[in-house]
């Protein structure tokens, strides 16, 4: 499954010039952030996160996404670290508006290893569920069979 990479609208990323270029990885550019159940569970997403983005988003959102989703945070020119508002979000990593394409490349890749380890997380809760209920399951039918009696 190709890996989603949400980016704002408008918004030239320096460190990320080939972003979109290919089709290694699918860009979807947005004004407002996704909600959560519009996405692919099992697919990894990494969201490019500026302020203006996460401000139109709302707090609520970016906190339901963190489960789901890698954000790398976006700085704005003469920015030498996250805002307030950018600290209080799950950033897996921080990119200045002068970071280098390597820096960016950094970054991506370690929000895609990121992005990964929430899907293994979503699946092993998937599979704990799965054997709570077959665990429930066998338990009932091993107390249906201990009441019947083949005389």
């Amino acid at each position: 499954m190709q890996p989603l990479i949400i980016a704002p609208e408008g918004r030239a990323i320096a460190a990320l010039p080939t972003l979109g270029v290919g089709d290694a990885l699918a860009v979807q550019r947005v004004d407002r952030l996704p909600d959560p159940e519009s996405l692919e569970p099992e697919r990894p997403t990494v969201v490019l996160l500026d302020e203006a983005l996460a401000v139109r988003s709302g707090g609520t959102g970016m906190l339901a996404l963190a489960s789901s989703v890698a954000f790398i945070g976006l700085g704005e020119a003469g920015e030498t670290g996250p805002s307030e508002l950018m600290q209080t979000v799950a950033l897996t990593s921080w990119l200045p508006a002068s970071a280098s394409p390597s820096q960016g490349m950094t970054a991506l890749h370690g929000a895609m290893r990121h992005a990964s380890t929430l899907i293994d997380a979503y699946r092993a809760a998937r599979l704990e569920q799965s054997s709570a209920f077959d665990l429930r399951e066998l338990s009932r039918v091993g107390a249906a069979l201990s009441t019947e009696r083949n005389l």
